[in-house]
């Protein structure tokens, strides 16, 4: 949304596609400068990277206060 802002636009429906293009290439090199390495092409990689994110974050401060929240029990949680 900080680009749409920067860029004059309400909404992030008002990007055109160049701007979506710049947004895509921005978000590539900061993966790139965080994960030391690209961001994966392939569709199977992208969608295996994220659940292994999910589970990675599981014991996080966050996803422990939400599962408390929830209900969830501890022996659900991947240790």
């Amino acid at each position: 949304m900080e680009h749409s802002k920067n860029q004059g636009h309400k909404s992030d429906t008002d990007l055109t596609a160049e701007d979506l293009k710049e947004l895509c290439e921005q978000f590539k090199t900061k993966v790139n400068d965080v994960l030391g390495k690209p961001f994966p092409d392939d569709a199977d990689d992208q969608l295996w990277g994220g659940i292994h994110a999910v589970f990675a974050s599981w014991n996080g401060k966050r996803a422990i206060s939400y599962r408390r929240i929830e209900g969830i029990p501890d022996e659900w949680v991947r240790r």
